[in-house]
């Protein structure tokens, strides 16, 4: 799940601000590609090539994406409208847009929506009210009694939601509209990782991993069981890494992505391994917290910031990285660029078994049309498509 980026205490950490020249090889890759996009792909046509490289819904540049539990069935993306796809049907315009903030939806209810946003920890600033929509975006209402509270996820039929602030997390029992501290969470970290573990065993409450970030960059990793909304259970800390990364769970398999590569846990965290065969190009060899930073890298040329299953069926997996997309067939490797995703990319919307996944890098959304892993020869090239009308 995509989290703000909370910069380590490294004072080489400043904030990534790109160049003229980026966004000029930026926009020829683009114009490179839709001079060889395959015109008959249905609902996608080319556009001018000196527009912005935006997933456009019916002229609506596309610039959010919508969060949920990893058994969705939806894509649900932001523009100036709120817009919801079903696997294997079109897009469909349900609602208008909330303010800035991070949006979450319900997987088992795409039209429940969650929008809001706290602060930058330990930095201050402003924060974004916290706003509910049952209807995909058709209304929305502010949230009564809360403020600063990022939306992490949200169960329908449970009600369960979860959201993070600057002092830990907050549990609600009736889908979003009153909210409570959780106890246990350790004060004086931001979390700054998420994801839904999703289980064969339906009956089961929700369980998640989160990652949490201190001010200098060290980085715990727990699990939350909600089996019981009375009764939370969280879990001793499961694995200690540097900075940001990002989660992605399905039964006892957790995939934790982080600076130094993908680390593989079978048991539900009791034991790790590494898995970097074919990403040395966007990861540190060793974790600074037990190496420390070398000095010859730039902080924003290395790191892995989303993870995510690409089927229900088996255990292929697609990661953002600080400069583009890989994917692998199993989570032991190897990993393969996808050749016209670059840049970087801490946000990926992938849901099993579709023909696509999307993913954004903070200011535009691509969308890239997902053969199985095994299949993805090392520097094979993925499709990706631009102006998509809503039918």
């Amino acid at each position: 799940m995509r989290m703000v980026r909370t910069e380590p205490g490294d004072t080489r950490f400043s904030q990534r601000t790109e160049t003229v020249m980026n966004q000029l090889s930026r926009m020829l890759v683009l114009i490179a590609f839709l001079a060889i996009a395959p015109s008959s792909t249905t609902g996608v046509s080319s556009r001018a090539s000196n527009e912005p490289a935006a997933l456009m819904i019916d002229g609506d540049s596309i610039t959010r994406l919508a969060d949920s539990s990893p058994e969705t069935t939806s894509h649900v993306v932001l523009g100036q409208g709120v817009y919801i796809r079903e696997v294997g049907a079109d897009w469909r315009r349900t609602g208008d847009a909330p303010g800035p903030g991070s949006v979450v939806f319900a997987a088992d209810d795409p039209k429940l929506l969650l929008s809001g946003d706290h602060s930058p920890c330990l930095r201050g600033g402003s924060s974004t009210p916290l706003e509910r929509s049952k209807d995909g975006g058709g209304a929305w209402e502010q949230v009564e009694n809360i403020e600063a509270l990022r939306p992490l996820a949200v169960w329908s039929e449970s009600g369960i939601a979860l959201g993070a602030t600057c002092s830990g997390m907050m549990l609600s029992t009736d889908a979003g509209v009153t909210w409570s501290n959780l106890a246990g969470i350790e004060a004086g970290y931001e979390i700054t990782a998420f994801a839904s573990i999703t289980s064969e065993d339906d009956a089961r409450g929700p369980r998640v991993l989160f990652g949490m970030t201190s001010e200098g960059g060290t980085s715990r990793l727990y699990r939350l069981d909600l089996s019981d909304p009375a009764d939370p259970r969280l879990s001793e800390p499961l694995r200690e890494y540097w900075a940001i990364g990002d989660v992605a769970a399905r039964d006892d398999l957790y995939i934790l992505a982080a600076v130094d590569g993908v680390w593989v846990s079978e048991d539900a965290g009791g034991s790790w391994a590494r898995s970097a065969d074919g990403l040395d190009d966007v990861i540190l060899q060793q974790d600074p917290s037990q190496a420390g930073l070398p000095a010859n890298v730039e902080p924003e040329s290395f790191g892995l910031f989303a993870v995510a299953f690409l089927s229900a069926d088996n255990e292929s997996l697609v990661v953002g990285s600080a400069n583009g997309l890989y994917i692998a067939g199993n989570p032991e490797g190897p990993w393969n660029a996808v050749q016209g995703s670059m840049g970087e990319i801490r946000q990926i919307q992938a849901v099993p078994d579709a023909d696509s996944l999307l993913y954004t890098d903070d200011d535009m959304v691509f969308e890239v049309r997902t053969p199985e892993a095994e299949h993805i020869a090392p520097g094979s090239s993925v499709a990706r498509t631009g102006i998509v009308r809503v039918a």
